[in-house]
């Protein structure tokens, strides 16, 4: 179950939603396994950027190219000044980080962009990769976003299908030749939906 407290204060942020009644903390529970969405902490960084790195390379067989592409993100994020429409979330089971999404406003007022949204294999089918978006859409709505963009790959075919549940439709593609270890063509995709 997936609850998102709603504020009655005119124009409060995110944060201050969820902390009227979680102190930004959702416990969730499905199937006997418990986890939380919540905001990442600095520390778990390297967990972020590590997990892309090894599950892309072991799921997909992306290699350096990718790896660098996605730390960068999540270094350039961790080392920004905190931001009233920007947020990097993990799930957390029982202590321990086992997914992530971000969301942040792009250089244009209103607009988001969703990235870095990864779950390990062990912990997909609980819905978790749902609460992880749906914390990510929440937030979207609660900072007066009016659209949304991410980019995906088409081997992330759950991805795309969660993407397309949520409303997001491909607007564009790219060739990648540099993500992958043995050079094989990969097309990386824009998605978009407005709000």
């Amino acid at each position: 179950m997936l609850t998102v407290t709603k504020c009655s204060r005119p124009k409060a942020s995110y944060g201050d939603c969820l902390g009227c009644a979680a102190k930004e903390r959702k416990i969730l529970m499905t199937k006997e396994l418990h986890f939380t969405i919540r905001p990442y902490k600095k520390e778990e960084a390297d967990y972020i950027a590590e997990a892309h790195e090894r599950i892309y390379r072991e799921e997909y067989g992306w290699g350096e190219g990718f790896s660098r592409y996605a730390k960068q993100v999540v270094y350039d994020f961790a080392a920004a000044p905190k931001s009233d429409h920007a947020e990097m979330w993990v799930a957390d089971v029982d202590g321990q980080p086992v997914g992530s999404i971000m969301l942040q406003e792009t250089e244009e007022t209103g607009v988001g962009q969703l990235r870095l949204f990864l779950l390990e294999k062990a912990y997909r089918r609980h819905g978790i990769g749902k609460a992880l978006t749906d914390t990510a859409m929440a937030a979207a709505e609660a900072w007066g976003f009016h659209h949304l963009f991410l980019w995906t790959a088409e081997p992330l075919q759950d991805a795309r299908r969660k993407y397309a549940q949520l409303g997001f439709v491909i607007t564009d593609k790219e060739l990648m030749t540099d993500w992958t270890l043995d050079g094989s063509e990969v097309y990386e995709e824009r998605w978009d939906k407005e709000l």
